[in-house]
């Protein structure tokens, strides 16, 4: 399937910090935001994802942030190519 190229702008402290999890993820920031964006369109809304008892709206998006981190790093961190 052909790929799609997208521009995204992030601030000099946030792009930092996330090539430093790549790198310590041994795989691309491409991967990363591909990874993310392909769990994000497979998932349901965002009102149809239960919080859990007591969690915050940001609460919620962190876990959510943590999850995905965590299944890039069981799936070996997709492809180093971007």
């Amino acid at each position: 399937m052909p790929m799609k190229k997208i521009t995204v702008s992030i601030d000099d402290h946030t792009h930092r910090r996330v090539r430093i999890l790549a790198a310590e993820k041994g795989t691309s920031l491409s991967a990363l935001v591909r990874v993310f964006i392909n769990r994000l369109a497979a998932e349901p809304r965002k009102s149809e994802i239960p919080a859990l008892k007591g969690e915050t709206p940001e609460q919620q998006r962190l876990r959510l942030i943590q999850e995905t981190i965590a299944e890039i790093t069981a799936t070996g961190g997709g492809s180093r190519t971007g």
